[in-house]
């Protein structure tokens, strides 16, 4: 993230340890101290309000203006707070003109080596043309994203890909959603303002299956208690010979400055999922969403379970494309997919990563649904060590090259994607409380037989672990090295670190 910082930086909503972001002076010294960041800060939108009317860190909107500005070192303001309310904060002397001039400095910079201020037609964004907006090259792109971020979760006897020409029945909360494809943060898509352009679920399957029949019912709505919808619904599931329940969230439950406090399916939707699976059809649940979202029961009854989440304007298609196979899914997941309980176990307001059963893959000690790293395919592969590589003893602190050489087989019948994942796992370390690290990795394409023989270069750095001070240190033990596709494939080799404890990056830096 550090090498990544140039020339703009946002603060957030929340707050770190007590403070909001944009007046925490902790975070303004690692970045402007210690990275000697030196571009601008911009709140996120009424952030700077938030500071007062949310967090109530301080009890007036001049207070919070000039917090930020001075501890925050936040130069501009997305919102109306600095308009309002700057200028008597520093009549009231709780900042200074010199602030301000510095803020301005800060954000003008930006602007000059942009080019902003130069003549429109030396500004090549002031110069694109309409034959450049929506390309037939765009939209692949567009499709193609979508597609390659779709993860398959299950696909038990294989029951998916469908046959295309038979009858599909389409139902559940999102069976002919169009603007929960596309999530909730993005500007105008189609030339009425709407979303008439997108094409819905029942649309796109409607299409695809050609030359057999779809058709559709809601059966219930994402948060809806009522089930007056069931019965039209599995009217039509009960006649069809696949059935796709479209399910999930939307921004009614997850967006920006409205928080879940639950990860279960909301309404009636796992009601309505069993009552489908009743029936005994052959059947997927797709699900729409942005984070993870608890399906145990699903997880037990559902043959197959295909997470989109808000793929986009050509998600339907992308969606479709997976279904009646002519797209091979391959995508990961990102997070780890927890039980429902997982939310009654930790307290959001406590920072720390290893707080009760642990948050993220590297410290979660509970049994996810499903780890970070899963996604199935319709395809089969084999990883296998390119040849067994001898156990290393590296110096703690050593940036020599580590190298580590494995082939990656197509065994199944179609091409496909797989990804190749890198871990190092402190072993019997009992203070300890880091599970596994990602360290790389890696997606290939590969054709049915096809195998590809590729190496990791790391830098024996990479295996470090975070102290209780929050520095990253190079420590003496014995690590696991573990190549996996996050599924079923796993590898494993070892390294061992010898010498004193050495402070690779110090906190902050």
């Amino acid at each position: 993230y550090q090498r990544r910082v140039h020339g703009g930086v946002m603060c957030s909503y929340n707050a770190v340890n007590g403070v909001p972001t944009c007046a925490s002076r902790f975070l303004t010294q690692i970045l402007r101290e210690q990275w000697n960041y030196t571009g601008y800060v911009t709140s996120d939108t009424d952030a700077v309000q938030d500071i007062y009317d949310t967090h109530h860190y301080t009890s007036t909107a001049e207070e919070a203006s000039c917090a930020a500005i001075t501890a925050g070192k936040c130069d501009i303001d997305s919102g109306g707070t600095y308009w309002g309310h700057l200028l008597n904060g520093v009549n009231q002397k709780l900042c200074s003109e010199n602030d301000m001039d510095q803020a301005l400095k800060n954000t003008l910079k930006l602007r000059f080596q942009a080019g902003l201020f130069d003549p429109i037609e030396d500004q090549p964004y002031w110069n694109i043309s309409m034959d450049e907006v929506n390309t037939a090259k765009s939209q692949d792109l567009n499709l193609l994203v979508a597609q390659k971020g779709i993860v398959l979760l299950k696909n038990e006897n294989n029951v998916l890909p469908f046959q295309k020409g038979k009858t599909v029945a389409v139902v559940g909360p999102h069976f002919n959603s169009t603007d929960a494809l596309v999530g909730n943060y993005l500007g105008i898509l189609c030339p009425s303002g709407g979303f008439d352009c997108v094409k819905s679920p029942l649309q796109q399957i409607t299409e695809t299956n050609q030359p057999g029949q779809v058709v559709g019912a809601q059966g219930c709505t994402v948060t809806g208690n009522s089930t007056s919808g069931f019965g039209p619904a599995l009217n039509l599931a009960s006649k069809s010979d696949y059935v796709v329940i479209m399910a999930g969230l939307s921004e009614s439950v997850e967006r920006e400055s409205f928080d879940r406090t639950s990860i279960d399916l909301p309404g009636v939707q796992h009601e309505f999922i069993s009552k489908v699976m009743a029936l005994g059809k052959p059947t997927v649940l797709v699900i729409l969403n942005g984070g993870c979202v608890a399906l145990e029961n699903e997880k037990e009854i559902v043959p197959a379970i295909v997470v989109a989440w808000y793929p986009g304007f050509q998600g339907a298609k992308a969606i479709a494309s997976v279904l009646f196979g002519d797209y091979n899914p391959g995508g990961k997941l990102p997070v780890t997919f927890y039980p429902k309980d997982y939310v009654n176990q930790i307290k959001m307001s406590e920072m720390s990563m290893t707080y009760g059963p642990g948050r993220s893959y590297k410290y979660y000690k509970g049994t996810p649904l499903w780890p970070f790293g899963w996604g199935i395919s319709y395809t089969s592969f084999s990883l296998q060590w390119a040849s067994q590589p001898v156990v290393q003893h590296v110096p703690t602190g050593s940036r020599q090259n580590l190298q580590y050489s494995f082939t990656l087989l197509n065994t199944g019948k179609r091409s496909g994607d797989e990804v190749v994942m890198m871990f190092f796992l402190p072993q019997n370390m009992t203070q300890e409380p880091l599970i596994k690290k990602l360290i790389t990795y890696q997606r290939f394409n590969l054709q049915a037989g096809e195998h590809i023989s590729h190496s990791f270069v790391i830098e024996a750095t990479s295996i470090a672990l975070t102290d209780a001070q929050g520095d990253l240190v190079s420590k003496a033990g014995k690590y696991d090295i573990l190549l996996t596709n996050g599924v079923y494939q796993d590898i494993t080799t070892e390294v061992e670190l010898e010498g004193p404890t050495v402070v690779i990056r110090p906190f902050g830096h």
